[in-house]
């Protein structure tokens, strides 16, 4: 309880950036989201202890996450055709080759951190972009949903989970999540995604709703994902960028997978193509 002032204004501060940034034009937009990749994506080194390989290895993460992030963008804003998106895989392999070359003998290991990595942040910001502007159609407003069906989802979860939660989640990942509270973040992101169809007529009143419900549910996955890798290499934090947060991975665990599952569904409806 002594925390909720401090992360308050903190959310209130990182919430009027992002949203500011999403708003104001596409190129605030790129600065901002390229800042999360690279902040992110230090904290992930951090997190999995890559910081006792090479230095040229670990920043071969931040250098590939940017890169793609700046790939999907530049497509997003016509710098570049559509048909360079294939370039998107080809980091995969440079990953793997930070595994298999170098003067101690091959480390798999490592392959499989550097790809777990550019998977749960390069990818899905890689994507973002063609969310927030795609055959030159401006629409901020599916970023900012996103970004309000995450923060529901958190919210409610949290608050719902403490009042009536009984029942474990999953108790080896994450001790205190419990189904009620799951439940109760995905319909308070769906509740998000309805007040979204009173200002917003990109999509119908059912299709918001299910906007909120994928966004919901990615929410509630990535946050999982964060939890099960800080559990497996014994870190309590990401980072301690954001007072009462932690790091950027501990505010933005969800909104990346959520990016993942409203893009999939954005693509089903036609939307994004």
């Amino acid at each position: 309880m002594k925390e909720l002032p401090q992360r308050f204004v903190t959310a209130l501060i990182v919430g009027i950036i992002i949203i500011g940034g999403t708003l104001l034009h596409k190129y605030s937009f790129g600065i901002v989201f390229l800042a999360i990749s690279v902040i992110s994506s230090i904290e992930y080194i951090k997190i999995t202890r890559l910081r006792q390989i090479s230095i040229s290895k670990r920043w071969i993460l931040i250098i590939v996450n940017s890169l793609v992030f700046l790939l999907g963008y530049a497509i997003a804003i016509d710098l570049l055709p559509m048909q360079y998106r294939i370039l998107g895989i080809l980091p995969i392999f440079f990953l793997f080759s930070a595994g298999l070359f170098g003067k101690s003998s091959p480390d798999y290991r490592l392959s499989s951190i550097l790809i777990s990595g550019h998977a749960y942040i390069g990818l899905p910001l890689m994507v973002l972009p063609y969310i927030y502007l795609h055959n030159n159609d401006f629409w901020p407003s599916y970023v900012i949903a996103i970004l309000c069906c995450v923060w529901g989802n958190d919210v409610g979860a949290y608050i719902i989970g403490k009042s009536i939660g009984r029942h474990k989640l999953i108790p080896k990942v994450s001790p205190n999540k419990t189904w009620e509270g799951f439940f109760g973040g995905i319909i308070v992101a769906m509740f998000v995604g309805f007040v979204f169809s009173l200002i917003s007529e990109n999509l119908s009143t059912g299709q918001w709703v299910a906007f909120g419900l994928f966004a919901g549910f990615g929410s509630a996955f990535g946050d999982l994902i964060s939890s099960s890798l800080k559990r497996t290499f014994g870190v309590k934090d990401s980072g301690n960028m954001l007072p009462g947060h932690g790091g950027f991975i501990d505010r933005f665990d969800g909104f990346f997978i959520s990016i993942v599952f409203t893009f999939a569904y954005l693509s089903l409806l036609g939307v994004i193509y």
